[in-house]
């Protein structure tokens, strides 16, 4: 029998908390497939693409926020 000695008390960052809204663009940081980290207003979060992979330096529009991630697409 075992059990943990301490106590986690990290956490993932929220999306609201970072000021991302949908529409943001942004920059993938690394190559998203599908997910990777992405820059938007001079922040790093976690991103998912729809599917498709995107390549690192691809500018990116953020079409949808979950609490963890947001999801985007390459920009047009």
């Amino acid at each position: 029998k075992f059990s943990l000695k301490k106590t986690i008390d990290s956490h993932v960052n929220e999306v609201r908390d970072l000021g991302v809204e949908v529409g943001a663009t942004g920059l993938a940081v690394s190559a998203l497939r599908p997910s990777g980290s992405v820059e938007i207003n001079n922040r790093i979060v976690e991103a998912q693409s729809l599917g498709e992979w995107i390549d690192s330096n691809t500018s990116i529009e953020v079409i949808k926020i979950l609490p963890n991630k947001v999801i985007v697409k390459p920009k047009c």
